[in-house]
């Protein structure tokens, strides 16, 4: 069994995106995390003992 996919793709859209600057990926990142922490910190007071 065979099967030729050759039309099919030539009806398939491709995605190409660009990737971004490293250093714009970093600020991202740190900036996540600065943001992950303060979310962390702040559930703490919402912890029943």
């Amino acid at each position: 069994l065979y099967i030729n996919y050759k039309s099919l793709n030539k009806v398939t859209k491709k995605n190409c995106f660009t990737l971004l600057l490293i250093s714009k990926i970093l600020d991202y990142l740190v900036d996540l995390i600065r943001f992950m922490k303060l979310d962390l910190k702040d559930t703490y007071y919402y912890i029943r003992i």
